[in-house]
């Protein structure tokens, strides 16, 4: 840790630092869920409380022991439209249809009853 802390920030080059290991070393501009799909929720929760500018560790994920250093912690981008679109619509259709069917169900059994009481008052 104190090569590391004596380095700064790192450079991609680690290859000189630790076990080896099948995965990169270096993982710059990730997500959260990014993280987290790769080292597991708890790695990725504690990586998020990091403090920037530093090495941390040791931190526990599936793989082992790691130090890892954060850089920056920012904020993801909104999406735009266009790449949630076939999201939405996919949402929309399935939420969105099924509440279409049922109300449209409802009115029709609604106005079937109504229609109903009316014609056998009629008849009587």
């Amino acid at each position: 840790m104190a090569k590391l802390e004596a380095l700064g920030e790192p450079a991609e080059d680690l290859d000189d630092f630790g076990d080896p290991f099948m995965l990169q070393r270096y993982y710059p501009e990730r997500s959260a869920p990014d993280i987290s799909k790769l080292f597991g929720s708890e790695f990725a929760q504690s990586v998020s409380e990091l403090s920037p500018g530093q090495w941390h560790g040791p931190l526990l994920s599936g793989y082992g022991v790691h130090l890892v250093y954060v850089h920056r912690h920012t904020e993801a981008p909104a999406p735009t439209f266009s790449e949630v679109r076939d999201r939405v619509a996919q949402d929309w259709g399935t939420r969105g249809g099924s509440r279409s069917t049922s109300s449209t169900m409802r009115a029709c059994a609604s106005a079937t009853t109504s229609w109903l009481k009316t014609a056998l008052k009629h008849r009587k």
